[in-house]
């Protein structure tokens, strides 16, 4: 599942789980005619520990692009 807040449509942010991790993060598509996104996120909890919420020096960051067609 996830949340987001849709601010416009060059930002969001959105809170997620995947079923292996919970996630919380951002969308931004910097350039309005070319269908491009970024997210960035942060991992808060994963499978791994039980869903445990990680300490901040365990966090780890997520960083994907898309193009859409």
């Amino acid at each position: 599942f996830s949340i987001a807040k849709v601010w416009n449509e060059n930002l969001s942010t959105y809170f997620e789980y995947n079923s292996r991790f919970f996630i919380a993060g951002s969308s931004i598509a910097p350039i309005k005619n070319i269908p491009l996104r970024g997210n960035f996120a942060i991992i808060l909890s994963d499978h791994v520990d039980n869903y445990k919420v990680h300490s901040f020096s365990e966090m780890n960051w997520v960083f994907n692009l898309s193009l859409g067609f």
